[in-house]
């Protein structure tokens, strides 16, 4: 009988132990004939998904008897044909369950039926042939151990299915839970490994990986595709579980798997490779603190291709990352649904993988969900099956992808609009509470939007769907999931008769932003996050032009220089700024703190002003005119065509640009990507001829470079300091006409006179990315061209006043300049948002910067006061040409212009204004009558100003609200409270029940810029609030947001012991410590202190002679 079982084995794989058991056991049927119904059930069997015919056997441990070794070798080459087969079926195969051969997928036990009609049909042939004497010991040695081996096989068999069952001893449990995978801490000895396992003992061959210990996970093993069930709860005890069969391709020699997981239980592991048929029980050991779990196999491998097969399961928490709850109100009742935020380091709570942007693979995903539940993944459902009272179901394979693109949406019940765009269909969901009303904007904005971006391009998006939902709970303003963007209500949802024009922009912005992401980033996706800039960067400037094309009447183009360039310049003047492209990011608060204006803004302001220079200048002056199209994104084109599925770094998307315009950008760019900062151009005059000159040098918050110092001539690459600079310029007597150099060197000579009275003016556009330093004389010339809004464009005085604010903080322009350039806006007969949206950010810095000096007794109350009433003759002269309320078809930027101004006279105390606006409000609550939706919130921070019956009726307003944006702004008007008593109450309803988690932290450092006053109170309230505001937060301090929020409460200060105090902080909370937003916060703090130093005394003095020529009209300029 020994030739007839090996020549069985060399027809199928041999069975894991389990498996021999059963046949074993289910061989007592070798001797009945099948039943008719056996073929009902296969046909049952096929309609869920499973094939037996396309099922590779279950096999064995790696531990084989002696006697079969030879005769094994033998067959090495056709079990790996068969292991090689059998993946191609698997590849092809698009379900998850299908694979239910190894250990895993809702059709295992399909799968144990199968081999149960195997065994009775292959069996009787080979009893048949048998003499009775060796059947009768067969029978024999069946009914002495049937009882035993059945127990063996239902407990073999319930291990990998067990869901619910207790912790293994060698995995960790998330906090919070015990019992029945619900709350233990795992047993760990003093390294923090879980104790009895096995372990490596850290040397001889092929262990070097099982003490891992670096943040990035080694190369040894690369995903290829994962099989990935999950069941996704809906209420108490929230236990998420499911199981992954990841294949990957083993590169080098080796005896562990390193990949990611966080806050979850392993209860089973089994490894399969090309090089034995054996399915191989693998212990793990977490390591916490890199949020990685080594599996440790019985034998080394060599290269080889791998099947790993993990069960798993933990609590889902309310933390607003991983797969986490989120709640809302629904018919007066709470209700809750289950939904996902992975990026940048999160997909590793939700399942074990290879959690890095690199580690691309595609992705079989089967949901177990509660029966009429609504459920989304990237791609669409193919199929959903019944199951023991849950619904089964099964998702199209996602292309070649990174796991912080995959998402999950699990709701009881959700409202939708969808649309034929293209291809695909684009569809809009929300909570059923909403209706389907505020989704229509969004819809006809994304559908807009997709195919401009696919004729830009030159790329289809390559889903059939691609859905937009809003999430109640969510911590960023929307997620790019391909195939499922995730957004904030407040971020999507807008309604009609409720929204601002403010609010429609921004959900075309984020659309269009969201959307971008689909090529830069999905589709192409940076290697890692040390180039996180080629997502963001890219997606935060295409986002003007999307909606720019779907919303032309907003006039967003002219909004880029304040909305970015200014917040990009300003964060990197700062010492502890970053290259785009950064060095050494090594752990997951590194990772988190490149989320910020330097990825996102100067990424995009970078990418502006090299689109600008190629299609203006490059494409008109250099190359033959019989080039068409914009060259900046013919270059773009070959970039995603060349690493679409892939990944790419900096560097390659510079080559694309080059090789397509045959120009090397490589080396222009490289200064701009490899250094932090920028340069300032300083403008003097060459002595021999009287031309202008231009300097370049760096420019920083506490200290520029004097022109004059020995600086190199940046004649090489290898210079530092110094910028290939693409330089605009125009002269009064020609507006109309742009001038174009590039400055490779430290100084540039243009050839120009310098003519105050036919002055030139630099950056014309504000396209560049550096800042402009005038003679004294150029200054003033500019500044009483400025009342001009034919001779100076607004968004080119935005730029000027920008400059001016940043160059007096370091004592490089006078005050007076600033001053000058801010009392000519009244004088333009035209107001658009780029000038007065800087304007209102300057003064209220410097209202800011004033009131600091006081409270550290640096100043006087009259100086204060003084600075108020100018700055309020300065705003109220566009207000009145606006008007205070809305007229029927003006046009949008009126719309948002309007509450801008209101806005910013608030801050300086118009009382007539504050009584008008508290009796709107007060009216309003009581429902008779209605306040514009544009002009809601600076009403509504007028009455929080006002006193405690305008906030009580505020916070009344915010209970009752259902619509997410009145929440909103009511929530942001409340920040702006005087009464010290409604500012301590605002920080308790910040940590209390009524306030969402992902709005603590916002409300908090709102209302630290709202005043000095406010600011302190605010930095007292959450040292000693610390750990409620981290429990409001989830319980997480760590990753970057707690830093943050230190960092924009305490970056207003301006007296020096607060750099130390900040330090303290961060001392007694050291899991909160990011290093380089800790610098920032102290850095900003120094850079006031400095101002006030350099500018206190002037800018008072200013106020002064102002104050005593008497208050002059609105637009009448300096005294």
């Amino acid at each position: 009988g020994r030739e007839n079982i090996l020549s069985w084995r060399s027809e199928r794989a041999r069975p894991s132990f389990s498996r021999r058991v059963l046949l074993c056991f289910v061989s007592s049927c070798a001797m009945m004939k099948p039943h008719e119904s056996d073929e009902e059930e296969d046909e049952d069997q096929r309609k869920l998904g499973s094939s037996p015919k396309s099922m590779p056997a279950r096999a064995s441990t790696s531990r084989r008897s002696t006697h079969t070794l030879e005769t094994e070798a033998g067959l090495a080459e056709e079990r790996k044909t068969r292991w090689n087969d059998a993946m191609d079926e698997n590849q092809e195969d698009g379900n998850a369950g299908e694979r239910g051969w190894l250990l895993g997928g809702p059709d295992a036990r399909v799968t144990l039926r199968n081999w149960t009609k195997y065994a009775c049909e292959t069996i009787p042939a080979w009893w048949s042939a048998r003499t009775k004497h060796t059947q009768k010991v067969v029978k024999t040695i069946v009914a002495s151990f049937a009882i035993a081996l059945l127990l063996v096989l239902l407990l073999s068999w319930a291990v990998p299915e067990a869901e619910e069952g207790q912790q293994s001893h060698a995995h960790e449990t998330p906090s919070g839970q015990d019992g029945e995978g619900s709350g233990s801490e795992p047993t760990q000895n003093e390294d923090g490994e879980s104790q009895d396992q096995s372990s490596s003992d850290g040397g001889g061959m092929g262990n070097a990986l099982c003490n891992w210990n670096k943040y990035m996970l080694p190369d040894a093993a690369v995903p290829k595709h994962y099989d990935l069930h999950m069941n996704v709860p809906l209420g108490e005890p929230w236990l998420a579980s499911g199981n992954v069969v990841i294949h990957m391709d083993v590169l080098s020699f080796t005896r562990c798997i390193v990949l990611h997981a966080v806050d979850m239980n392993i209860t089973s592991a089994f490894v399969q490779t090309d090089q034995s048929a054996g399915l191989d029980h693998v212990s793990s050991k977490f390591n916490k603190d890199l949020g990685q779990v080594i599996f440790e196999l019985d034998a080394p491998v060599n290269p080889t291709q791998a099947l790993l097969n993990i069960h798993f399961n933990y609590r889902v928490k309310d933390d607003l990352r991983g797969l986490y709850r989120s709640n809302y109100r629904q018919d007066g009742k709470y209700v809750a649904m289950a939904t996902t935020q992975f990026e940048s380091v999160d997909a590793r709570r939700a399942f074990p993988c290879f959690d890095e942007p690199a580690s691309k693979a595609t992705f079989n995903v089967t949901l177990t969900v509660p029966e009429g539940s609504v459920s989304l993944f990237n791609t669409a459902e193919t199929s959903r099956t019944s199951v023991e009272g849950k619904s089964l179901r099964r998702f199209k394979q996602t292309p070649t992808m990174s796991t912080y693109l995959l998402a999950i949406v699990v709701a009881p019940d959700l409202v939708h609009v969808e649309k034929k765009v293209g291809k695909c269909k684009l569809s809009v969901w929300a909570v059923p509470k909403h209706g389907k009303g505020p989704l229509k904007y969004a819809l006809d904005t994304g559908a807009s939007i997709l195919p401009h971006y696919e004729d830009m391009f030159g790329i289809d998006f390559p889903l059939e769907k691609l859905d937009l939902v809003a999430i109640p709970d969510f911590s960023a303003g929307a997620m790019e999931n391909w195939g499922l963007i995730t957004y904030r209500e407040t971020d999507l949802l807008v309604r009609e008769g409720n929204s601002s024009k403010k609010d429609y922009q921004n959900v075309a912005f984020i659309i269009a932003h969201e959307m971008a992401h689909q090529w830069f980033g999905n589709l192409v996706t940076m290697e890692w996050w040390d180039d996180l800039w080629l997502n963001e960067g890219f997606a935060s400037y295409i986002e003007y032009v999307g909606a720019n094309f779907a919303h032309p009447e907003f006039r967003v183009l002219e909004q880029f220089f304040p909305m970015t360039t200014a917040v990009a310049l300003k964060a990197d003047s700062l010492p502890s700024s970053h290259p785009i492209h950064v060095s050494n990011v090594t752990s997951d608060p590194q990772v988190e703190s490149l989320f910020d204006d330097i990825s996102y803004s100067k990424g995009a302001a970078l990418i502006r002003m090299l689109r600008n220079y190629l299609f203006n200048f490059g494409h008109t002056t250099h190359w033959n005119e019989e080039e068409k199209g914009d060259p900046f994104l013919r270059g773009v084109k070959q970039y995603l065509k060349k690493h679409r599925l892939s990944n790419a770094r900096t560097e390659q998307l510079w080559a694309s640009l080059g090789e397509e315009i045959g120009q090397p950008v490589g080396e222009w760019m490289e200064s701009w990507s490899g250094q932090k900062g920028y340069p300032i151009l300083s403008m003097t005059t060459d002595k021999a001829t009287g031309n202008i000159q231009l300097i370049q040098t760096p420019f920083q918050v506490g200290g520029v470079f004097n022109p004059s110092s020995t600086l190199n001539n940046c004649t090489s690459a290898a210079d530092s300091l110094c910028w290939w600079i693409p330089v605009s310029w125009q002269k009064k007597s020609a507006p109309a006409d742009t001038s174009w150099s590039v400055m490779k060197n430290r100084t540039l000579s243009l050839g120009i006179p310098y003519n105050c009275s036919d002055w030139v003016m630099f950056n014309v556009g504000q396209t560049g990315f550096y800042r402009v330093a005038y003679t004294g004389s150029a200054w003033h010339c500019l500044g009483e061209s400025a009342k001009s809004s034919e001779e100076i464009s607004g968004v080119d005085l935005a730029g000027l006043v920008d400059d001016a604010d940043a160059l007096s903080t370091v004592g490089q322009v006078s005050v007076a300049s600033l001053t000058k350039l801010l009392d000519a806006l009244p004088h333009r007969v035209e107001d658009g948002l780029p000038e007065w949206s800087i304007a209102s950010r300057v003064t209220q810095k410097l209202l800011s910067l004033l009131e600091e000096a006081d409270g550290a007794g640096e100043s006087t109350l009259e100086c204060t006061e003084g600075f108020k009433m100018w700055a309020t003759n300065i705003f109220k002269a566009p207000l009145e040409r606006v008007g205070k309320g809305p007229a029927k078809g003006e046009p949008e930027v009126v719309s948002m212009l309007r509450p801008l101004l209101i806005e910013t006279l608030s801050r300086f105390g118009d009382l007539e204004m504050s009584l008008d606006a508290l009796t709107l409000v007060l009216q309003y609550a009581n429902g008779s009558e209605p306040i514009d939706p544009s002009l809601r919130y600076p009403y509504f921070t007028l009455a929080a100003r006002s006193g405690e019956s305008g906030y009580d009726k505020l916070e009344q307003i915010y209970l009752d609200a259902e619509d997410p944006q009145e929440k909103s702004r009511v929530l942001r008007a409340l920040a702006q409270a005087q009464d010290p008593a409604l500012i301590n109450r605002t920080l308790s309803f910040a940590v209390g029940p009524e306030v969402r988690s992902q709005d603590t932290t916002h409300l908090l450092a709102d209302v630290a810029q709202t005043s000095s006053a406010s600011r302190l109170m605010a930095w007292e309230f959450l040292k000693s609030n610390f750990d409620a505001v981290v429990q409001k937060k989830g319980g997480v301090a760590a990753g970057g947001s707690m830093a943050s929020l230190v960092s924009r409460i305490t970056r207003g200060f301006a007296t020096v012991d607060m750099i130390s105090e900040i330090s303290s902080f961060f001392d007694a909370h050291p899991e909160a410590r990011v290093v380089r937003l800790e610098q920032q916060a102290r850095e900003s703090v120094l850079a006031n202190s400095e101002w006030l130093k350099r500018n206190h005394a002037g800018l008072c003095a200013f106020i002064d002679r102002w104050v005593l020529d008497g208050v002059p009209p609105a637009g009448a300029g300096l005294p």
